[in-house]
C-alpha cells in the first residue's frame, strides 16, 4: 500500500500489521600479550604427546552497530529504519589448553595432530547487542556497545613438522 501512515484497528481500511526486526554487528580489535607454556607428557620414540597452555590480556577496541527496522504490511507497507553505532575500549582475557601429538617419520620430519580449547572473555558479540539500546529520560534512544560477552572455541589441527 501507499506510504500514508500505518492504520489502527479503528480505521476504515483496517489495521496494518507491524513487524519489528533488529540487525546487529560487532568487531573486536585485540592487542596485548600472551604467555605460552608446554609440557611433554609422553616423550616416546614412536609418539610424543605435549600439553600446551596459554593465557593473555589484551586491550580490546570494540565497535558495534544495531539497526531497528519497523516493517508494515496491509494498507501501508512502509519500512522505517534507524541505525545506531558505538565503540568502547576495554580489557579482554583469553586462556587456552591443548594437546599436540607428534609421530616422527624421520629425524627431521614428523606428522602432528592436535586439539585446542580456547576461552575469550570481555568481547562484543553481535547476538545480544540490541540490549545495549537505552531510552533516555527525555525519550531519546541511544546505544552503548556491550563488550562483556565471552566465547568458547575449539578446534583440531593436523600437519607436518619439518626440523632442520
Amino acid at each position: 500500500g501507499a506510504a500514508d501512515g500505518y492504520d489502527s484497528a479503528a480505521s476504515a481500511g483496517g489495521p496494518d500489521t507491524l513487524q519489528l526486526y533488529y540487525n546487529s554487528g560487532t568487531s573486536n580489535m585485540l592487542n596485548g600479550v600472551q604467555v605460552s607454556t608446554g609440557y611433554t607428557l609422553f616423550p616416546e620414540n614412536l609418539v610424543s604427546v605435549d600439553l600446551i597452555g596459554r593465557a593473555g590480556i589484551y586491550h580490546n577496541y570494540s565497535r558495534g552497530r544495531v539497526g531497528e527496522y519497523l516493517i508494515g504490511s496491509g494498507n501501508d507497507d512502509s519500512v522505517y529504519q534507524r541505525t545506531f553505532a558505538n565503540s568502547r575500549n576495554g580489557v579482554a582475557f583469553s586462556t587456552s589448553l591443548g594437546a599436540q601429538a607428534s609421530i616422527p617419520v624421520t629425524d627431521y620430519i614428523s606428522f602432528t595432530l592436535g586439539y585446542e580449547l580456547i576461552y575469550v572473555a570481555n568481547v562484543a558479540l553481535a547476538p545480544g547487542q540490541y540490549a545495549g539500546l537505552v531510552n533516555s529520560p527525555l525519550g531519546g534512544r541511544h546505544y552503548n556497545v556491550r563488550n562483556g560477552d565471552s566465547i568458547l572455541m575449539n578446534g583440531g589441527n593436523i600437519g607436518l613438522r619439518l626440523t632442520w
